[in-house]
């Protein structure tokens, strides 16, 4: 299953009615989130019983806003009925 691109009319609703449902909320700009988008489109193909979305930050800037880990990148994850994100990370480098 291809990513889900969300806005913010579709985004309760997709967050809402999946099980598992994990959101890349991503920019241009970013250059962690071009190395991770094909990572995540992969994952979609190989998961497709899970909701692989995104979420476009420069056009979505409200959704972005309220990310659990802003500013891009940032993915997070939601599984049953709890409402919120219920894990989220960065993806990227660590440092000490």
């Amino acid at each position: 299953m291809p990513t889900t691109p969300l806005t913010q009319q579709s985004f309760q609703t997709v967050v809402s009615t999946n099980h598992i449902v994990l959101v890349d909320f991503w920019a241009t700009w970013c250059g962690w989130c071009t190395r991770f988008a094909p990572v995540f489109e992969e994952s979609s193909e190989l998961h497709r019983d899970i909701v692989h979305a995104t979420v476009e930050a420069e056009a979505e800037p409200a959704l972005a806003a309220a990310a659990p880990s802003a500013p891009a990148p940032a993915t997070a994850g939601r599984a049953g009925p709890a409402p919120g994100p219920q894990a989220y990370g960065r993806p990227g480098p660590r440092t000490a």
